[in-house]
């Protein structure tokens, strides 16, 4: 049966339509959990964060990375995230050093040394 104002609606419109819902469902639910819409420059600079935690990461790496200046990406970082790029890599590498302190049989200065801390008793 048909309802009023419907069009039919071939199988590949639909799969394309549900898609698309998939897709904007996802990235909804991302920025609720994440409580933050963040520009592209910022989410390049989380990500290099993220696949760098265990090297020693500079201001001037991750800027070089987004292609903009230590300033620039210092105050736009600053200014989405709350906290400075400095703050949040230490804040994201002693976040690991807990995981693994309680998930590995690692040492905490064998933990120190793969995370690049300054020393162990950080």
């Amino acid at each position: 049966m048909k309802v009023p104002g419907e069009t039919n609606k071939t199988i590949n419109e639909i799969n394309d339509i549900h898609y698309r819902m998939t897709i904007e469902f996802t990235k909804r639910m991302r920025q609720i959990k994440n409580g933050h819409i963040y520009s592209k420059t910022v989410i390049m600079a989380l990500d290099y964060i993220s696949d760098h935690l265990h090297e020693k990461i500079l201001v001037q790496d991750i800027a070089d990375t987004v292609k903009y200046t230590v300033p620039y990406i210092s105050r736009i970082f600053h200014a989405e995230v709350g906290i400075t790029i400095s703050e949040y890599i230490t804040q994201k590498k002693i976040e690991a050093a807990a995981n693994m302190i309680q998930f590995s049989n690692y040492s905490s200065l064998e933990i120190s040394n793969y995370l690049q801390f300054s020393s162990q008793s950080y």
